[in-house]
């Protein structure tokens, strides 16, 4: 929705910007940024 990863990641409680990326990792299988870009590609091939 546009926001801030880092404000997201502290907003939902986590300690530092890491701990949010490796449980967005583990969880989605890429980093924010790439789930990110992965998403904004496929969604320009359903167009």
């Amino acid at each position: 929705m546009g926001q801030n990863i880092t404000r997201v990641a502290f907003d939902l409680g986590y300690q530092s910007l890491s701990a949010f990326i490796a449980m967005f990792r583990q969880a989605l299988g890429a980093s924010p940024g790439q789930y990110l870009r992965l998403e904004s590609k496929s969604a320009g091939e359903n167009e």
